[in-house]
């Protein structure tokens, strides 16, 4: 029986896109109703922490506190990101507990045994442990010896005997024995497919629409952009005035109604030479000349040749709150989600868009969590530089019970950093291709030590003039087209796991498993802990 063989130690395999994620909120939920966990502990990378906080919320009714503080340990239900619950200051608190239920998203990172990562995780007292991946072999079946060993250390005998027995010499990736070394496997890991599961999506289309800049819009950009790029060299130290001019730039690609705040405040700063605040002003002067955007005429444009609901995402308030006027007074009936809504009115406005209005207007916090799927058109008004967060925009309507085909529309300012960052995403990673899910994995396959967005920042300001900011992304280009093959090999040789255990053998078994630990004498639930 699966539980029964795997003691609670599973390994979640599924393909991208099969949802993970709900699958292991059913086992907790499962293993919760029936009284065997109490304390449990979540690691995930930090830029899905919200996600798993949402959906462990929305769909299981289970409230996790997000870790922050050395006092947030205490709570029975913790989400963590796994680098910060390895920082000596956290771990050491971490490891002085007991979990009765552990997951690990992304293990793959777990993949070697010399990293203080694998080291950490290792050492957790846990009863129940699911490591979640979609792809457990990268380069060697080696990483998967690592996986195996935290969830049944001794499983797979030696390194050196495992190498022997299953690894081929030519092919790292590929085994010498598949059929032996499933049928070990079959004990600790559950794999479905998506041809096996018959979970279909909707066809999803993505176009990309270039916006030329008028002659004003011209001037600020480049007037604004040569500014910023003069600070940069000028701030290399100031970490807050180097953000503050990355949210400049980012600003500028929206709309001058979102750039203009920032232009005050910059403004009004004593400490910036008369010079430097005449010039600010100037820019503010330009934005005030900008009554509607080119982007906001290419809204309107879509809007008149496309009947039917859109959501229109952008990064910035100023934009949403202007967008809105423009659209209203247009008689195009609109409503807004932004971060400050409480969750009555959150609630409250996907009603009104569900039953009446055309457009929902969104910052990036409908990003998450929202459930849409009765729109199926959607806007990125502005770029974000995070591809995750596109990746996550569109997800709110491309999902299960999407029934009609998706279309994403995104508004991009031609010869700008925006055009650029659109390059990457388009031609050299192919994102709009992608399953849901694939995007984070190449990313983590490009070997940079600075996030996509942080990048593509760097190369941006640091560039003196666009030639050699063309340069310096296409380079960035062959390393992200690099990544994107290498994940190409990675999917294909984990293919040979095939479909090893049902999610539904998990649940049917594991209730003889419990009712054998019941009525067995001196045996609790707590008898499989590691201590």
């Amino acid at each position: 029986t699966a539980l029964n063989e795997m003691r609670g130690q599973v390994l979640l395999a599924d393909e991208v896109g099969l949802g993970k994620t709900i699958q292991a909120g059913l086992i907790l939920k499962e293993l919760k109703l029936r009284g065997l966990i109490r304390r449990i502990l979540i690691l995930t990378p930090a830029t899905v922490l919200k996600q798993w906080q949402e959906e462990m919320e929305t769909k299981f009714h289970e409230t996790f506190r997000i870790a922050e503080g050395v006092e947030d340990w205490h709570h029975s239900q913790v989400l963590a990101s796994l680098s910060l619950a390895k920082m000596p200051h956290h771990a050491t608190r971490i490891l002085q507990k007991s979990y009765d239920l552990l997951i690990v998203d992304e293990a793959h990172t777990l993949k070697h045994k010399s990293t203080q990562r694998f080291k950490f995780v290792n050492q957790i007292k846990k009863k129940y442990i699911l490591l979640l991946t979609a792809t457990p072999v990268h380069n060697t079946l080696t990483e998967l010896y690592s996986l195996v060993t935290i969830l049944k250390p001794g499983l797979l005998g030696t390194v050196r005997s495992f190498n022997k027995q299953f690894v081929d010499r030519e092919d790292p990736r590929k085994p010498k024995n598949p059929e032996h070394l499933k049928k070990i496997l079959s004990r600790v890991m559950i794999r479905n497919r998506r041809g096996e599961v018959g979970i279909q999506l909707p066809p999803r289309k993505a176009g990309i629409f270039y916006v030329r800049l008028t002659q004003a819009e011209r001037e600020l950009y480049e007037g604004v952009t040569a500014y910023i790029r003069e600070e940069f060299k000028r701030e290399t130290n100031h970490l807050f005035r180097l953000l503050s001019l990355t949210t400049l730039q980012r600003e500028l690609c929206s709309s001058p109604h979102a750039l203009r705040g920032t232009l005050e405040m910059l403004a009004a700063r004593s400490e910036y030479p008369e010079a430097t605040r005449k010039r600010l002003r100037h820019f503010l002067a330009l934005c005030d000349k900008i009554k509607i955007g080119s982007k906001t005429q290419a809204v309107l444009k879509i809007l008149k040749e496309y009947p039917g609901k859109f959501i229109i995402f952008t990064n910035f308030l100023g934009t949403m709150y202007h967008l809105q006027e423009v659209l209203e007074r247009r008689g195009i009936s609109t409503v807004t989600f932004h971060g400050n809504l409480n969750m009555r009115r959150r609630r409250e406005v996907i009603q009104q868009f569900s039953r009446g209005k055309r457009i929902l207007i969104s910052t990036q916090a409908g990003g998450d969590g929202l459930n849409l799927q009765f729109c199926n058109q959607l806007i990125n008004y502005d770029l974000p530089w995070n591809p995750m967060l596109v990746e996550q925009r569109i997800g709110r309507i491309h999902r299960l019970g999407q029934d009609k085909t998706v279309y994403v529309v995104n508004l991009v300012l031609a010869n700008t950093i925006e055009s650029r960052i659109m390059y990457l995403l388009a031609r050299k990673i192919q994102m709009f291709k992608l399953v849901i899910g694939e995007l984070d994995l190449i990313l983590g396959m490009v070997n940079q030590k600075k996030s996509f967005e942080q990048t593509v920042s760097e190369l941006w300001h640091k560039a003196r003039n666009p030639r050699e900011a063309d340069q310096a992304f296409r380079k960035f280009g062959s390393e992200l087209t690099r990544a994107r093959k290498d994940y190409e090999k990675v999917r294909k040789s984990n293919e040979i796991f095939g479909d090893l255990v049902r999610l539904t053998d998990f649940f049917d078994r594991e209730e003889t498993h419990a009712a054998s630990r019941a009525t067995t004498p001196g045996r609790g639930a707590s008898s499989n802990a590691r201590r």
